[in-house]
C-alpha cells in the first residue's frame, strides 16, 4: 500500500510476522528491521540466559537475525511460527558458541 510502512497494515494494525518474513524474502530491509525490533529482546534473552556473557549474547542475536535474513525465502510457514523459528535459530547459535568456546564455565 503506498504511503504505509512495512510495520503496519492499512488499518493501523502491526504487520503480521509471516508477512514481514515474506517481505524479507523479497529483499525488504525495512521488514528485517521491524522483525529485529520485535524479537531482539527475546533472542538476546535466550542467548544471555544460556551463556551469561553479554558480548556472546549480542553476537548470537546478530547471527540469528543474519541467518533469518538469508533464510527468509526457505522458511516453512506451515511448520513453525516466526517466533518459534527465531527461538530455534537462537538455540542453534547458542549451541554453536558453546561448542566453539575454549573457556571452561
Amino acid at each position: 500500500m503506498p504511503g504505509l510502512g512495512t510495520n503496519e497494515t492499512e488499518w493501523g494494525r502491526p504487520t503480521p510476522d509471516r508477512t514481514l518474513v515474506a517481505h524479507m524474502a523479497s529483499g525488504d530491509r525495512q521488514a528485517w528491521n521491524e522483525l529485529r525490533a520485535r524479537y531482539r529482546a527475546t533472542v538476546y534473552s535466550i542467548a544471555y540466559t544460556a551463556l551469561c556473557e553479554p558480548e556472546e549474547a549480542e553476537a548470537v542475536a546478530a547471527g540469528v537475525f543474519t541467518e533469518a535474513w538469508r533464510g527468509a525465502s526457505t522458511f516453512l510457514w506451515t511448520h513453525a511460527s516466526v517466533s518459534g523459528w527465531l527461538t530455534h535459530l537462537a538455540r542453534k547459535h547458542v549451541g554453536s558458541v558453546r561448542r566453539n568456546s575454549t573457556t571452561v564455565r
